[in-house]
């Protein structure tokens, strides 16, 4: 069985289609989360872990910024895996072997 060459071109492209997948998708899964959780607790549990690596000040005034690019980060983590196996990932791979 033949291996599937990836060019750059190719991951480059994969990452952009993630990415564009991602600004969709992260806003309803933030929004989800700021609507079931209060926004005070969640800067409060993140601020407190936060606080281990970094001064209090500092925690306290990124605290919801860190956790939003960590929503991101893992949303645009899963779409790179789920977009793997899917219909767009064979559009997006260029020496895709067609089965006959």
């Amino acid at each position: 069985m033949k291996k599937r060459r990836r060019t750059v071109g190719t991951i480059i492209k994969w990452v952009l289609y993630s990415t564009a997948i991602t600004v969709v998708i992260a806003p309803f899964i933030l929004l989800i989360i700021e609507k079931t959780i209060n926004l005070d607790v969640i800067k409060l549990l993140f601020s407190n872990i936060l606080i281990i690596f970094f001064n209090q000040s500092f925690a306290e005034k990124y605290s919801l910024i860190i956790f939003s690019s960590l929503i991101l980060l893992i949303t645009f983590t899963m779409t790179m895996f789920f977009t793997r196996n899917t219909k767009i990932a064979v559009k997006i791979y260029a020496n895709y072997d067609r089965i006959n």
